[in-house]
């Protein structure tokens, strides 16, 4: 996982980029968290557009922090619970939320 500190990025899916908000990636964004969360590959390839400053986080620090703390397991929970809320994105992707990124995908 990274978190941008400086910069801006754009976000593509099977090689067309991301519109709107959902497609610019700024300060202090982070990118892969749900990756990490569901033991997934990724799902979209990120680009800088700037120059960029970025912090890693890998899967072991992150398992880690989960593990340790009572707040970011239930901030976790909350973040789930919304997902499940969000409407047509469980259908688009066959039931997954995530699913790892493969050029040429359809």
């Amino acid at each position: 996982m990274l978190i941008l500190k400086e910069g801006e990025c754009s976000i593509t899916i099977d090689g067309e980029e991301v519109s709107g908000n959902y497609g610019t990636m700024r300060p202090p964004a982070m990118v892969g968290e749900l990756a990490l969360l569901m033991d997934r590959e990724r799902a979209a390839t990120v680009v800088a557009k700037t120059n960029v400053v970025a912090f890693r986080l890998d899967r072991a620090s992150f398992k880690h922090f989960i593990v340790k703390s009572e707040d970011i397991k239930a901030d976790i929970r909350k973040i789930d619970h919304v997902i499940d809320k969000i409407s047509g994105i469980k259908s688009r992707y066959g039931g997954d939320i995530i699913r790892q990124f493969k050029p040429n995908r359809r």
